[in-house]
């Protein structure tokens, strides 16, 4: 991952720092701590990781070993999550590649939906429809954001297509910020801090949250106010609702 410059203003430190306060993290987190988060995020620059996030600590005011074992304990949580609930969606319980039953990508009712599809290794996999045929998303590692039509990617069983509650006039504003902002954008491996260490990178559910949060609406789809935004938080949220699923 590049080093980036982190600006984290005076209110999300306070935030960050209550909630590291309240979290009660009294041992110190070890070099291990940095390992695992880059294994489970399959990031390959391990120091480019502890640099990004001891700058991210020192901004927010607070400890790095702190700032690194709560980040991990909600990735460890936010991974085991997801692949409970990719084991519910396919019925497959051995986490990997072979989790994902090929399915075509189906179309959306309305510009601005989400959809959530249980794919593996990771934490799953959000999109965004810029139109009922076409998506915009961060497909993965060592490649950009992009449009793309529903013809061209698969997507799995278990996959459900969500309305996204809020007008049409913000839906539209959502997906049109996706697409003049976010499109081209390399990805972001670090899901763990995903929400504070701005958007020169992308990963999948940041793309989805930051259109909905940087757009008119300033919907925040993280559904339970961590650090980082995952696919399950998105899917979760009470402003999000399925109507359709791969079976």
């Amino acid at each position: 991952m590049i080093h980036r410059t982190i600006r984290v203003g005076a209110a999300m430190g306070a935030a960050l720092a209550l909630l590291f306060t309240g979290a009660g993290m009294a041992s110190a987190a070890e070099s291990s701590d940095i390992k695992r988060l880059a294994e489970i995020q399959q990031v390959e620059d391990v120091q480019a990781l502890e640099a990004e996030m001891k700058e991210m600590a020192e901004a927010a005011g607070i400890p790095f070993d702190d700032f690194t074992s709560v980040a991990l304990a909600e990735v460890e949580r936010e991974l085991a999550d997801a692949q409970a609930e990719v084991s519910e969606a396919t019925g497959v319980t051995t986490m990997g590649p072979g989790a994902c039953t090929s399915r075509k990508m189906p179309s959306a009712s309305q510009r601005g939906d989400h959809i959530w599809i249980p794919s593996l290794p990771v934490f799953g996999h959000s999109a965004l429809y810029w139109s009922g045929t076409s998506i915009i998303e961060a497909p993965g590692v060592n490649k950009k954001s992009r449009q793309i039509h529903i013809s061209d990617r698969s997507a799995c069983k278990g996959a459900q297509v969500q309305h996204v509650k809020t007008s049409a006039g913000n839906r539209v504003s959502a997906v049109n910020r996706a697409k003049n902002s976010y499109v081209g954008k390399p990805y972001d491996t670090s899901f763990a801090v995903n929400k504070t260490n701005g958007s020169s990178k992308l990963n999948c559910s940041e793309l989805v949250w930051r259109a909905y949060r940087q757009s008119a609406s300033r919907l925040n789809l993280d559904s339970n106010g961590g650090k980082g935004v995952f696919p399950n938080n998105i899917k979760n949220h009470g402003k999000t609702s399925t109507y359709k699923t791969l079976t």
